[in-house]
């Protein structure tokens, strides 16, 4: 199978990151086979770090407002930058249209797979067949599953979305095996990539040991 690899603009976003950044200790090792890596988003640091620390090429789900340029622009400039950056009106109006146009192209840069949620939930099986289809072309699937997505303690009560159980299920159906769930541990000093759990017939038990690793380095 042919190595897989980022689009030219993340590969650059990539290299940049890895360059200006502050390197993680890399623990464990990324398998050389299609799975769903999970970790926490941790407000942004773990998106850095997720992508400079695992040494695996990933797909990542992506609120869908940010893989279009007009919905990217209109959630900064009615959100991100007003009311959770409390900045004013003038910088909104003259940021958010170029923040608009750069995440949404890095973002199709990556490759990511929209997430619907709120009144769009109804979509929300779109994510889940173009998670599969990714698998089964051989793509890793990489999903931010902390509710709470600007936590950044080290709390082991938090909780985490599911919808990797449907792709797990959908998947199975499709080809009769389980995907490989990898749980992805995140602090300031370093990314601890877990062994595989695959959700098999305890499943509450499974996702509870998923839970438990991206929340601790064992």
């Amino acid at each position: 199978m042919k190595k897989k690899k980022y689009r030219p603009l993340f590969r650059f976003c990539l290299t940049t990151l890895r360059i200006f950044t502050k390197k993680r200790e890399r623990i464990g090792s990324a398998p050389d086979y299609p799975c769903i890596y999970l970790c926490r988003h941790l407000d942004d640091s773990g998106v850095i770090a997720s992508f400079t620390g695992i040494n695996a090429v990933m797909r990542p789900w992506v609120l869908d407002v940010f893989c279009d340029r007009k919905s990217a622009t209109k959630q900064f400039k009615e959100y991100t930058f007003s009311k959770r950056l409390k900045k004013g009106k003038l910088f909104c109006a003259l940021v958010s249209p170029l923040a608009g146009w750069g995440y949404s192209a890095i973002v199709k840069s990556a490759r990511g797979i929209p997430v619907y949620r709120g009144e769009k939930s109804a979509q929300s099986f779109s994510t889940i067949k173009k998670s599969v289809r990714a698998l089964e072309e051989g793509d890793s699937v990489l999903i931010y599953a902390d509710v709470d997505y600007a936590d950044k303690s080290d709390s082991d009560t938090g909780e985490i979305y599911t919808g990797f159980k449907l792709v797990d299920k959908m998947y199975y159906r499709r080809n009769k095996k389980h995907i490989p769930i990898v749980p992805v541990y995140i602090n300031e000093q370093k990314v601890v990539i877990h062994p595989p759990v695959t959700i098999e017939s305890d499943e509450e038990r499974a996702i509870e040991k998923i839970r438990h690793l991206i929340y601790n380095e064992i």
